[in-house]
């Protein structure tokens, strides 16, 4: 997992093209200004969706993993904590769904806030549990950029 600031997205161009895609997609685009959908940057291959909800409790939150995508979160307003841990170190609550592309996880580990102007890179081995309140309950809005991983 990489986590930085939006400013430094041009350090991560070089871990291929469909990532640099999503990258300069998410600094040159006014994304804090995009609706909530589906917003194509290439395709089925590089696209995002805005959300729109309110942070939960880690009790309430769920991990999950993919494995045909990497995902770029990216916190548009407000803030909220994520948690983070190798795919490994988790049990496995539901198995692969393929049409989904998810896998259900549950454990612990690490949790780190991600708000406005920072950006985190979930790869297929990195376990994820996002929209856990940061300081109490708030609305974020929020852009996850899905980047086909193959």
């Amino acid at each position: 997992m990489i986590i930085d600031n939006t400013q430094n997205a041009p350090l991560y161009f070089n871990l291929g093209e469909r990532i640099a895609a999503a990258l300069k997609f998410l600094m040159e685009e006014d994304v804090s200004q995009m609706e909530a959908g589906k917003h194509e940057i290439e395709g089925s291959d590089v696209f995002a969706t805005v959300s729109i909800y309110e942070t939960k409790s880690e009790e309430e939150s769920s991990w999950e993993a993919h494995r045909q995508y990497i995902d770029i979160h990216a916190v548009l307003e407000g803030s909220e904590r994520i948690a983070r841990a190798n795919i490994d170190k988790l049990n496995m609550v539901q198995a692969y769904d393929p049409v989904k592309d998810l896998i259900v996880l549950k454990g612990s580990g690490d949790m780190f806030v991600l708000e406005p102007g920072t950006f985190a890179i979930c790869y297929p081995t990195d376990a994820h549990m996002p929209g856990v309140n940061a300081d109490g309950v708030q609305q974020v809005k929020k852009m996850v950029i899905k980047v086909k991983a193959a």
